[in-house]
């Protein structure tokens, strides 16, 4: 092993990730059991593009709160209340048909037709005509965890190896100076990561084939406050333009309390693309002004009423991975907690993906 700085600390658990199902497993571990955990916060977002924005150790996917009423999402909100939080989750259940806005007014989706998309089977978790309403949104759920943490965090940790010796993990690489040490790991992180971090002759390479073809999207969305109420639609939107250089813009508007007590107009936009569009610059700000275009073009009088605006992206926040197992295979103190092991998308594929490693990870 080489010489790296090892970090202090007896711990029984290492969980990478900063997101919801890194923050589930941290509290159910620590908390019910008692394990001395560690919480190693990896950037996954660029949190915003604003001037000034601050970095946020742990933070949620800022995306659409949506979870549609369904048997899944159902399971999935009562053990969160029943197992994580302690308390109730799980709202009214709205009947709503997703709309779009074609040839100068607002109709109901009724599909994509011929459209040639490419984020179509991501897309669709959106799309269901019944939606499960929240009494908590997904930030203060990670509020009331993070609250409950018993164990300890480190922040600013870029995962850079996983040091494997005869079928066990022993330690994991930060930043490349520094080393944890820790009686089992949990990587909540993207699953296309392990592929530069397990060694290749280490990793299965039935589970590296599976990564590598696994089709993931990154998310870019973009949140709006109004100063003051506007004439809405309150359900789903798909937004498209007339050709198919862009995917669909997905959005809702909701109205959100502010500090002072006071309800507040917001919404939300989001918008998936690809690994070239991700990490060419130029691509990203033409998606943004896509966005606004088709916000406008819905809402004409929408951006003369914006009091805020941020944007963000996640990396790899969208797509499925097929693994039937959490614990890799060959490496017997190391499981996969990435949202892309778990049902449907955003915060039910974190919640289902955490479900999943505690299920089996005293099994």
């Amino acid at each position: 092993m080489q010489n790296y700085k090892k970090i202090s600390g007896n711990f029984d658990v290492a969980i990478v990730g900063s997101d919801l199902s890194a923050v589930i497993l941290a509290h159910l571990l620590s908390s019910e059991h008692e394990l001395n955990t560690v919480l190693i916060s990896a950037k996954q977002s660029m949190e915003d593009f604003r001037k000034g924005a601050e970095e946020h150790p742990i933070s949620i996917d800022e995306s659409l709160d949506f979870f549609p009423a369904d048997e899944k999402s159902e399971e999935a909100l009562a053990w969160l209340a029943e197992k994580v939080l302690g308390e109730s989750v799980a709202g009214e259940i709205k009947e709503t048909i997703p709309s779009t806005f074609e040839s100068g007014e607002f109709k109901k989706f009724v599909g994509f037709g011929e459209r040639k998309l490419t984020t179509i089977d991501a897309v669709e978790y959106y799309l269901q005509q019944r939606q499960q309403s929240l009494t908590l949104s997904p930030n203060q759920w990670v509020d009331l965890l993070l609250k409950q943490f018993k164990g300890e965090v480190i922040d600013r940790a870029q995962p850079t190896q996983i040091l494997v010796e005869e079928g066990h993990v022993k330690a994991l690489v930060i930043n490349e100076t520094k080393r944890i040490e820790a009686d089992r790991f949990i990587f909540c992180g993207s699953s296309r990561d392990l592929l530069e971090l397990v060694p290749q002759d280490v990793l299965p390479g039935r589970v590296r084939q599976k990564i590598a073809k696994a089709k993931l999207f990154h998310r870019l969305n973009l949140n709006l406050t109004f100063s003051e109420d506007m004439e809405h639609q309150s359900e789903i939107h798909v937004l498209m333009g007339t050709k198919d250089d862009f995917e669909p813009v997905i959005g809702q508007f909701q109205y959100m309390e502010s500090e002072e007590g006071q309800k507040r107009l917001t919404s939300s936009w989001t918008y998936l693309m690809n690994n070239d569009e991700y990490e060419d610059p130029e691509s990203m700000t033409s998606i943004v002004k896509y966005m606004k275009r088709q916000i406008k073009r819905a809402y004409p009088e929408a951006f003369e009423v914006v009091a805020s605006e941020s944007i963000s992206v996640s990396r790899d926040s969208h797509g499925h991975l097929d693994l039937e197992d959490t614990r890799v295979k060959g490496i017997d103190n190391f499981f996969i907690g990435s949202s892309h092991l778990g049902d449907g998308q955003s915060h039910l594929a974190k919640i289902t993906a955490a479900k999943r490693v505690y299920d089996q990870f005293f099994s």
